[in-house]
């Protein structure tokens, strides 16, 4: 079996989502406690005005506030990201294999590779930014410039440093294609730890470029989209809000923070299971044509 073309990918990822809405949205709609925390907390906690009051000026529901903010995207966020995510690569697997749901189960392997899944992330962002210390050198050069006051070597930490930039940003592209599919080698294939990273860089081997295009195209079209119609809605936010608000400054700027992170947190939230489509789509097809 060959490789699918990228408008195959796109169009199969639509159809697959357009079909399966309802059903995918009733996994990615726990998002959304994200954003009802979100709306809470940023009622209680304090306006930019009370905050450079100081300390002293917070209520005891400002303090709520931060706190609930604070425990919402340091804690729950990350938590509720990741189960979500399981779920639905996994859902998304089992649409395309035609198999019924069965939510119990569903739910359980949701929570079951959860700490795996947090490895194997943690191990996958290590790898990422190991490019960046291309940029040890020339930032080493630099810093004993800046104490010899040498010219020279000054010069030299600069080039080295430009240079390292490139060389770093195309090793974290790289690297991020390699290692694009460990979350899929885990959750699909049970591959755990460096085990889902090797998967997932042998699946890529000699099809890098073919993998880029086939995953970066039909989510940079869906994120136009999506950019376009969030760049619609703030405006409809800021003219509603302009007219509610009148001249109170402060309350404005209040609920146009509100509102526009919680449109942020629903966007993404109808858009998880679209990526998760495709790079579902991208990833059985992947394998079967090896």
């Amino acid at each position: 079996m060959s490789l699918l073309s990228v408008g195959s990918v796109i169009d199969q990822a639509w159809h697959h989502y357009t079909t399966h809405f309802l059903e995918l949205m009733s996994i990615s709609a726990w998002l959304l406690v994200i954003a009802i925390l979100n709306i809470v907390s940023s009622l209680l906690a304090p306006d930019t005005l009370q905050f450079s009051a100081g300390a002293g000026a917070l209520s005891a529901g400002n303090i709520t506030g931060i706190i609930i903010y604070g425990i919402t995207f340091l804690l729950l966020a990350p938590i509720v990201s990741i189960w979500v995510s399981n779920r639905l690569i996994k859902r998304t697997d089992e649409q395309l294999a035609g198999k019924p749901l069965n939510w119990g189960s569903l739910n359980q392997f949701g929570w079951h590779y959860f700490f795996p899944r947090l490895l194997v992330g943690i191990m996958a962002a290590l790898l990422l930014i190991a490019p960046l210390l291309l940029l040890a050198p020339g930032g080493a050069l630099i810093g004993l410039a800046s104490v010899t006051h040498s010219t020279a070597v000054s010069l030299l930490g600069m080039l080295l440093t430009f240079f390292g930039v490139i060389a770093a940003g195309v090793g974290c592209i790289y690297v991020a294609i390699k290692i694009f599919f460990t979350p899929f080698t885990l959750l699909l294939e049970n591959h755990r730890g460096r085990a889902a990273v090797k998967a997932s860089a042998a699946l890529t081997r000699g099809r890098w470029w073919a993998t880029f295009f086939r995953v970066a195209i039909p989510s940079v079209v869906f994120y136009i989209g999506v950019f376009t119609i969030q760049l619609v809605l703030l405006f409809v936010l800021r003219t509603v809000i302009l007219s509610v608000a009148g001249l109170n400054v402060t309350f404005a700027i209040q609920l146009y923070a509100i509102g526009s992170s919680t449109l942020f947190i629903v966007l993404n939230t109808l858009m998880a299971p679209l990526v998760v489509s495709v790079n579902t789509i991208v990833f059985r097809n992947l394998q079967s044509s090896r």
